[in-house]
């Protein structure tokens, strides 16, 4: 599951006991974060992958529609 969430919300996911601990940027961070928290809470696996699929191509989706990115606009 760690490398599947890791593959999915672009973050980096350590799990050492009951620890999880998350590094990515903000909007990775809280995907990674609503996964885990749905995980402990018992939700299925599929469910919270199919959850990150998705939030993942609408992200992309989005993108896709704002041709100019946080580079561009700095410059």
């Amino acid at each position: 599951a760690r490398a599947r969430i890791e593959e999915l919300s672009g973050c980096s996911v350590s799990i050492y006991g009951a620890t999880v601990s998350l590094i990515g940027e903000e909007a990775q961070m809280e995907r990674a974060t609503r996964a885990v928290e749905l995980l402990l809470r018992g939700s299925e696996h599929s469910t919270v992958f199919h959850l990150l699929a998705r939030l993942r191509r609408d992200d992309a989706a989005a993108e896709a529609l704002d041709p100019l990115d946080d580079d561009e606009l700095a410059g």
